[in-house]
């Protein structure tokens, strides 16, 4: 039997670009694309930045840091920046593309080891 082909939505594609810039060391493009949503930032900790207090577009009040958590940590807070408590519904495949994007950059760093 053929392998199942798994969609990925739009939503959870875009979000996970999102989570890789910020752990790539651009969390302050992040910061201002929350801005355009709706976002306010209501701190900023250091100079140079290494940690933003946001309150989301949902009303949740959470941090970002610089440098970054894990992804799938970065990826539950931009999820729940956006959309809440419902970010599992509002970005279904969220932590499965960024779980096989991050098991691949790790391989790549092992190959070069």
């Amino acid at each position: 039997m053929p392998k199942k082909q798994v969609s990925v939505d739009l939503g959870s594609a875009r979000l996970a670009e999102k989570v890789w810039r910020v752990q790539d060391g651009h969390s302050d493009e992040v910061v201002t694309w929350l801005e355009l949503l709706g976002g306010q930032v209501m701190q900023r900790d250091g100079n140079p930045v290494h940690q933003w207090t946001i309150r989301g577009s949902s009303g949740v009040v959470s941090a970002l840091t610089n440098p970054p958590s894990d992804p799938v940590t970065t990826a539950v807070v931009l999820g729940f920046l956006i959309a809440g408590p419902y970010w599992p519904m509002a970005f279904p495949r969220l932590l499965p593309v960024v779980n096989k994007e991050w098991k691949r950059r790790r391989g790549a760093q092992h190959a070069a080891d």
